[in-house]
């Protein structure tokens, strides 16, 4: 018996699809008034979701600061 996923768990497997494609985020980036896709914090803000990304997959938890 095959049990289907529910509407939340889609929805995050299709979050973290988009998450991995940096064109999609940098035109998010882009759209948003008063945000700088190349700022130093932007950019550190979308290299903690790839490393948490990488974390998940490798079954790290994150770090407690």
């Amino acid at each position: 018996m095959e049990v289907e996923p529910t509407p939340a768990a889609a929805a995050s497997d299709d979050y973290d699809e988009v998450m991995k494609d940096p064109e999609f985020l940098q035109s998010v980036l882009e759209t948003l008034p008063g945000v700088d896709p190349s700022s130093d914090a932007v950019q550190s803000a979308v290299d903690a979701l790839r490393n948490q990304d990488k974390d998940k997959k490798q079954g790290k938890k994150p770090d407690s600061k």
